[in-house]
Parts: C-alpha cells; structure tokens; sequence
C-alpha cells in the first residue's frame, strides 16, 4: 500500500508514534513530497486499540488528500504565505494543513523528519 502511493503519487510517508498517558495507539503520519511540485508535506492521523489499524487509518486518510489539494495551494498560496508569517491568519482549519504545503513550513517538522530517533515496532 505505501509502495504504491509513492508510486502514483510521488510522497514519501513517515510514521510517528503519538500515543498519550491513555495508551490507546495514536499514530501521526508525514507524506513528503519528492516532486517539485504540489503540497510538500501533508499530515494525518490515526487512533485505534489495534496499533496497525490505527496505521492504516492514518494511511488511507493521508491518501485521500494528496493529489486534491495542489489546486488550492497554488489558488491561495499568497494566504498561505501570509499565514507563514503571522500565525493570527490561520483562522480556518484547512489553513493548518495548507500551510504545511509550503516548502517554506517545513524546518518547523525538522524536528521529526530529522530526527534519528530508533524505529519502533508494534510489538
């Protein structure tokens, strides 16, 4: 299922393991744009009592977001620009996951996406 996303649409997915004091399996997952254009990063997230089905969830939600939003960052890419600079802007919820589309926002993920953490299992 990863392979193949990459294949059609040229992101890379990065997994993050959020889950909180509760302990049910939250998942974070970061798709990175390979391409020159498009979103660069978009996010989405997963929670269920089954680690990998909290995966997969997060999965298929980032997958039905990948190719539609192109259109949007390039039509607003001046608001998003803007919300770069002044986060009071971000007053929508789609402007959190727009603002990310932008090359410029992602030092901000640095600290995941550049992170040598070990990987984690599900076991």
């Amino acid at each position: 299922m990863i392979q193949r996303l990459y294949t059609i649409t040229g992101y890379e997915l990065y997994a993050f393991n959020a889950t909180m004091e509760h302990g049910i399996p939250s998942l974070w997952v970061i798709a990175k744009n390979t391409r020159e254009h498009g979103m660069n990063v978009v996010c989405a997230g997963g929670s269920h009592l089954d680690p990998v089905r909290a995966l997969k969830s997060a999965i298929h939600e980032i997958a039905g977001m990948l190719l539609i939003t192109d259109d949007e960052l390039e039509q607003k890419r001046e608001h998003y620009e803007n919300c770069l600079q002044d986060p009071y802007l971000v007053s929508q919820m789609g402007d959190h996951s727009m603002l990310y589309g932008l090359k410029e926002a992602e030092e901000r993920l640095h600290f995941l996406l550049r992170n040598d953490a070990p990987m984690q299992t599900f076991q």
